[in-house]
């Protein structure tokens, strides 16, 4: 009896990785550097395609983090191995909203992975797209006001 359930416990882990493709989360680590102050917090969003990308709250991976004037290092844990976009917004006043100048442009600090920017608008999710790996990665911004 005790042998059978080790075997079904063999076999449902084995099926279990094969339904995930195999792949182990591995550790993903996002470093913000150039914040101009320490007020608010640094919001992070991982999205893992075009069609989410970047629009909030369809991010598959985030995190609020305490700003730090000059750099922060955010360890966001285990996701899973793949291609991500990312997204770095200092809210200086921790209202949860990007906050807008009289024209409609960003007022608090911002940026994408690779240092990808757009033209009147975010860049593609493959000009800041980053990979991921089984062994992790970490990902290194420099925010823009």
């Amino acid at each position: 009896m005790a042998a059978m359930k080790a075997t079904a416990l063999i076999l449902a882990a084995a099926i279990g990785v094969a339904a995930s493709g195999g792949a182990a989360a591995a550790n993903l680590e996002v470093v913000v550097d150039g914040l101009r102050n320490g007020h608010g917090v640094v919001s992070i969003g991982v999205f893992a395609s075009a069609d989410t990308f970047p629009e909030g709250g369809r991010q598959r991976y985030g995190a609020d983090w305490p700003a730090a004037e000059g750099s922060v290092r955010i360890p966001l844990g285990r996701v899973d191995p793949g291609t991500y976009a990312v997204v770095v917004m200092h809210d200086e006043n921790a209202n949860g909203a990007m906050d807008r100048n009289l024209i409609g442009l960003p007022a608090e600090g911002y940026a994408f992975s690779n240092g990808a920017q757009g033209v009147l608008g975010p860049p593609s999710f493959d000009a800041a797209a980053v990979t991921v790996g089984e062994d992790g990665a970490t990902v290194r911004i420099r925010i823009r006001y």
